[in-house]
């Protein structure tokens, strides 16, 4: 494989992580307002949670002013979904 090739195999690739890492964090700010204004929270209080479906719902819940670990999960849920369809990203 030549240099010029492999460069710019390089560069598409870099491409798309840069792309995916966009879209995440289009999708985090989406779902980020949406539960910010369901909930009635600073949405700052919001952004040291990552928006991927591996948050801790037990800590998000206690941010959200929550009762319910089952009903934060399944706004979370329904945010990130909603954010993804809103960015183009299913």
């Amino acid at each position: 494989m030549k240099t010029s090739e492999l460069r710019q195999i390089i560069k598409e690739e870099i491409s798309k992580v840069l792309n995916e890492e966009g879209i995440n964090n289009d999708v985090k700010k989406e779902a980020i307002s949406r539960l910010s204004q369901f909930f009635g929270v600073p949405s700052h209080r919001l952004y040291k949670f990552n928006f991927d479906g591996n948050d801790d719902m037990g800590e998000l819940s206690k941010v959200l002013n929550s009762i319910s670990d089952q009903g934060t999960a399944m706004y979370y849920k329904m945010a990130i979904e909603l954010a993804k369809e809103e960015v183009g990203n299913l």
